[in-house]
């Protein structure tokens, strides 16, 4: 039996204290604490999955402008931000939008002005 099945089995049926176990093997009480939840969660000990497939973070139409323009030459990451800006009334939408979320996380107070810090939204 491995570290963790150990661990568990000194809580869950020794019935040793989180802390007790956590001396005793030499980890520490915060490791214990998770190891048990899985386990109670999911009836194993067994270490989840680390890492995986991300999807790429620049994708579609986004990904092709930015290798086309990278192989245009030289450039500029405010002429990338430029090229890549959407039209004024997009931004407005946008900052609406915005609006929007803050007032409802906020419980409705209107909390716009945090949002921008001026009228540079067009």
């Amino acid at each position: 039996m491995d570290l963790r099945g150990r661990v568990v089995a000194a809580v869950d049926r020794e019935g040793m204290s989180c802390h007790a176990t956590a001396a005793r093997f030499g980890v520490v009480v915060s490791t214990v604490v998770k190891w048990l939840q899985r386990y109670r969660r999911t009836g194993s000990v067994a270490p989840g999955q680390m890492g995986g497939n991300r999807p790429r973070a620049i994708a579609g139409v986004y990904r092709e402008w930015l290798i086309g323009r990278c192989q245009g030459g030289d450039f500029t990451l405010r002429g990338l931000v430029a090229g890549i800006r959407p039209p004024t009334a997009a931004l407005r939408r946008g900052k609406k939008a915005c609006d929007l979320t803050c007032a409802c996380m906020s419980g409705g107070k209107d909390r716009s002005g945090l949002t921008d810090g001026g009228d540079h939204w067009g």
